[in-house]
């Protein structure tokens, strides 16, 4: 989160995350799944602008530049955010808040949490509630898995349980440049959830294991990182197989050579290039199939 406070008002920068590592451990009592997870802020981002309005009520006014469509204010994760404030501190709603919102929904990319996170912070800034108030990070627990990890605000953190013990991993290497392509494909995280295949005991423990030492690296202050070595993510089989236009897509990097990973449940993938101009190249090879392709840089 990034702000901008004048009286009364406040802006926010509600960044996109990409998943660098995503593996499930296993399925707990309560429906969810335990994951042990890479989480990385990236420069895409939607805006929001909170002001109080003097009139009662929540004014959730939405520029939507991406795939949100016609989903009903109330039905908009930051207004559920702003009614959970409100009641939770009994206090009178009084606010306008403006989304902008440019990062693709059913992306893997954690919009909806990200927003979510901001408009929480946003209304405590407003309405003067401490930061530190444990009743903020419950509420940011409830409203979402990846709600923590923005609540907190690290550029890269390793989350596991549902993804609300959340550590900041410092980055001290050099980090690539990033092309996010979202292949205007909707999919839904409880159905990716509901229907893949967990991995043997020994091959989860293998690869947290990599997990780690990626963390280690990223840490060590390197020039440059393979990161082809170190990307992984439980979903692709699953979602490849149900989606095979995302084959089609990962078949054009391929060519490129280049490390290339699908975050979270999908659909976007992420390319990684040192070379700015590789990733050029690509966009406008995929550019002509796909309109939302994004150039990107890590926080």
């Amino acid at each position: 989160m990034r702000e901008d406070k004048v009286k009364g008002k406040i802006s926010l920068k509600a960044y996109a995350k990409i998943n660098l590592f995503l593996e499930i451990e296993s399925k707990r009592k309560d429906g969810f799944h335990n994951i042990q997870s890479l989480f990385a802020k990236v420069s895409l981002c939607d805006r929001i602008i909170i002001s109080r309005s003097g009139k009662r009520g929540i004014n959730l006014k939405i520029k939507d530049n991406s795939n949100l469509g016609d989903i009903p204010v109330e039905g908009n994760i930051v207004y559920k955010a702003c009614l959970s404030f409100f009641k939770t501190f009994n206090i009178t709603p009084d606010a306008n808040i403006y989304l902008e919102k440019n990062i693709p929904v059913g992306a893997g990319l954690g919009g909806g949490s990200s927003d979510c996170a901001c408009a929480l912070k946003g209304l405590s800034a407003i309405y003067s509630i401490d930061y530190s108030n444990p009743k903020l990070f419950d509420m940011a627990k409830s409203l979402g898995s990846d709600v923590p990890f923005f609540w907190h605000d690290y550029s890269l953190a390793s989350c596991c349980g549902r993804g609300e013990r959340v550590e900041k991993v410092g980055i001290k290497s050099k980090m690539p440049a990033i092309l996010i392509i979202w292949p205007d494909i909707f999919i839904s995280t409880k159905s990716v959830y509901e229907n893949f295949k967990i991995g043997f005991k020994n091959e989860i423990k293998k690869n947290i294991l990599k997990m780690r030492n990626f963390i280690s690296i990223l840490e060590s202050g390197s020039d440059s990182i393979d990161f082809s070595k170190y990307l992984f993510n439980r979903f692709e089989n699953y979602v490849f197989k149900r989606y095979p236009s995302l084959n089609r897509i990962k078949s054009v990097i391929d060519k490129a050579s280049l490390p290339c990973i699908m975050s979270g449940s999908g659909s976007s993938l992420i390319v990684f290039s040192y070379d700015i101009e590789d990733l050029k190249k690509l966009y406008s090879k995929i550019s002509t199939l796909h309109k939302s392709i994004f150039l990107a840089k890590f926080i």
